[in-house]
């Protein structure tokens, strides 16, 4: 999470610089890339290394979103879409956590 912060708030002096699909395709792909990784790794350093990598990564994708929710006719309705979806999810995540073993044959 670390690393995410630190590429979304150094995005901004950069980001306006640079023609934004070809570089958001690179991004997605390596922080997929990367999180498939470290499903495959078995030693700390590597997967600390595959961590932080896709942390950077989905940083800067989190910036790439951010540009577009702006560039929209009304980005505060947008962002409080987005907000709104993040609290959705956050929450279905945590009750699914509570769930007993064996309730579902997906978790």
């Amino acid at each position: 999470m670390a690393a995410g912060t630190v590429a979304a708030a150094l995005a901004g002096s950069w980001i306006h610089r640079i023609a934004g699909r070809p570089v958001l395709f690179v991004v997605v792909a390596v922080t997929m890339v990367c999180n498939v990784a470290c499903a495959l790794v078995f030693n700390f350093e590597t997967l600390a290394v595959l961590r932080t990598c896709a942390g950077l990564f989905s940083g800067l994708m989190m910036s790439f979103s951010h540009v577009g929710l702006v560039q929209m006719p009304k980005p505060d309705r947008e962002f409080s879409i987005v907000l709104g979806i993040q609290v959705v999810l956050g929450a279905v995540a945590r009750l699914l956590h509570f769930l007993p073993p064996g309730y579902c044959s997906v978790l």
